[in-house]
């Protein structure tokens, strides 16, 4: 008589079966917190030297990591109305370096509490557009499903889950396989 665990198909599988798949899940899992921290999707951890910046369709997302890796002097806060103005044009125009920290359909609440962690870094000035939609009712930071406040915070519970992040990975994941590909083609047309 076999001992151990029935799988789905009625097999029994023996006890060491069962220790290397979750030595196998570990190891994915700890490739997958390596990925993220070495390539750092949305430069949380320092700027993008290692690969090309790129920048997540998740403004909010992508903020919480342009706040600590990028110089500026200037911060530039808004809506999707804000997302329109070049950064380039308000470096240029108005003779700073800034940080363009808009976000698509924020609310006053979001925006304060951006604007706080970018405060942080003591910048000189802050441009901040403004429309009606900007104070419309909102939930508490930490009830918005869509803010990741603790990503913004700094804390334990938001490095996790950005490292742990399956979409992080996958986002890392693409970013060396442009690499990779570009590496490819450069050295075919040579």
């Amino acid at each position: 008589m076999a001992t151990g665990v029935k799988s789905d198909t009625g097999r029994v599988r023996d006890g060491n079966e069962d220790r290397y798949l979750v030595r196998e899940e570990r190891n994915v899992i700890l490739l997958a917190v390596a990925l993220n921290f070495v390539v750092d999707p949305l430069q949380y951890f320092r700027p993008a030297r290692l690969f090309h910046a790129m920048y997540s369709p998740d403004s909010r997302m992508q903020n919480a990591g342009l706040i600590h890796s990028q110089q500026y002097d200037t911060v530039f806060m808004g809506t999707s109305l804000g997302i329109h103005f070049r950064q380039s044009d308000i470096d240029r125009i108005l003779g700073v370096k800034s940080v363009k920290l808009s976000m698509t359909g924020s609310n006053s609440v979001e925006q304060s509490f951006v604007l706080a962690a970018a405060l942080e870094r003591h910048p000189k000035r802050v441009i901040w557009q403004m429309d009606d939609w900007l104070f419309r009712d909102a939930p508490d930071i930490d009830a918005d499903i869509y803010m990741p406040a603790d990503l913004y915070r700094r804390n334990a519970k938001g490095i996790a889950e950005y490292l742990f992040s399956g979409s992080m990975a996958r986002e890392s994941y693409r970013m060396t396989s442009a690499i990779s590909a570009f590496c490819a083609w450069s050295r075919f047309s040579a």
